[in-house]
């Protein structure tokens, strides 16, 4: 007679339920606290610095009224005249970083941090994050979390 392995119901008693995934025991470790993702900043060619806490236009003389919910306008000083007075605007939203063209004469790129470029629309945002660069002309402005 050959023993054949049945499949399914099993006469044995049931085993014990798992123990919680998220219980503590001598193997455990407790990580400490996360630290606070810091917050958005542009880094200027000179090397300054602008917190970034709200939708910001960008231009040579840039007014908050061009992209509408503007809260803070950054000048910035364009000698060659390659950045219009109000070029780009910087939106924060639910902690996410992008930039829209404002329908600047010059336009925008994005530079991402694996080199790819991306033209930058007045339709929607272009998405940012760390270590990007945005071309306002020949204008250059690095992302940066503090």
């Amino acid at each position: 007679m050959i023993d054949v392995p049945t499949f399914g119901a099993s006469s044995a008693a049931p085993a014990a339920p798992p123990a919680p995934i998220d219980a503590l025991d001598d193997r455990t470790t407790v990580a400490p606290p996360r630290k606070p993702r810091g917050a958005w900043r542009l880094v200027l060619p000179d090397g300054s610095t602008h917190p970034v806490t709200g939708t910001t236009v960008i231009g040579r003389q840039p007014d908050a009224a061009a992209a509408p919910g503007a809260t803070a306008t950054l000048a910035i000083d364009d000698p060659d005249g390659l950045v219009s007075k109000s070029h780009a605007v910087i939106e924060l939203n639910g902690g996410r970083l992008g930039v829209r063209d404002l329908g600047s004469t010059n336009g925008a790129v994005v530079l991402a941090a694996d080199g790819s470029e991306s033209e930058v629309s007045s339709e929607s945002s272009t998405a940012l994050d760390v270590g990007y660069e945005i071309e306002l002309g020949s204008f250059v402005i690095r992302i940066e979390k503090a």
